[in-house]
């Protein structure tokens, strides 16, 4: 079992991994000959809460030398080594003994879903299977788990559609943004003139149910809901 914490909106995973690399790697300050105690004392509290997988009774079964780790899908969990700052930085698959199922190859990647993982190398994503297997071309901007067989990606026009786990597209590349499907539906939204504007469609790319449109030029502003929004 792995415990991880999911980053706020608009947080950038990569600056999070290089404050982490430059607090358990800490350079000497101008003008001292040594490491401080507060630098010292950091990089330890850091190291300290760096992922470690532990079994239910809470033994620990792989110990902490990863900087970042997803849960254990299927029995494979997906974990970050090397240093970002570097540029040394992969990501890589390792099964409950901690040993790896295949070499670590990837820029970015995510955990296993209904047996395939999205992952990016240069920049772009594509899907792997449980063997390493490129099942999916690499070849696009993002690219989400999959969730009731579809998988949300975007193209290198930016905008986002669904595709199955052929690789065929399901819904077309119309929309600014997407969530996964549950239960059917999905999350999607476009925006036109600087208004953003939300509704649900069905795996057919339908929409369905309630529609609305935010008011505002800036999701930090948010200032204002109408449920008035026309195809």
């Amino acid at each position: 079992q792995a415990v991880v914490t999911e980053l706020p909106p608009g947080t950038s995973a990569a600056r999070v991994q290089q404050e982490i690399e430059e607090i358990t790697n800490p350079k000497i300050k101008l003008g001292k000959k040594t490491l401080t105690p507060e630098q010292i004392a950091l990089k330890q509290t850091v190291l300290n809460s760096l992922d470690t997988m532990r079994d239910e009774s809470g033994r620990e079964v792989i110990p902490p030398m990863f900087s970042l780790a997803t849960e254990f899908r299927d029995g494979i969990a997906m974990v970050l080594v090397g240093a970002i700052a570097s540029g040394t930085a992969k990501f890589k698959y390792i099964d409950k003994s901690g040993q790896d199922i295949f070499p670590a190859t990837y820029n970015a990647g995510s955990g296993f879903s209904e047996g395939l993982a999205a992952v990016s190398l240069d920049g772009k994503y594509g899907y792997i299977d449980r063997t390493g297997r490129e099942v999916i071309p690499i070849k696009y901007l993002v690219g989400f788990e999959f969730s009731e067989g579809f998988a949300a990606v975007m193209n290198k026009e930016a905008k986002l559609g669904y595709i199955d786990k052929a690789g065929s597209t399901v819904v077309p590349f119309k929309y600014s943004a997407g969530m996964p499907f549950g239960e059917g539906l999905a999350a999607v939204s476009v925006v036109s003139n600087g208004v953003m504007k939300f509704g649900f469609i069905d795996k057919s790319g339908r929409f369905t149910g309630a529609r609305f449109q935010l008011r505002s030029r800036s999701p930090e502003y948010l200032t204002g809901v109408s449920w008035s929004w026309d195809e």
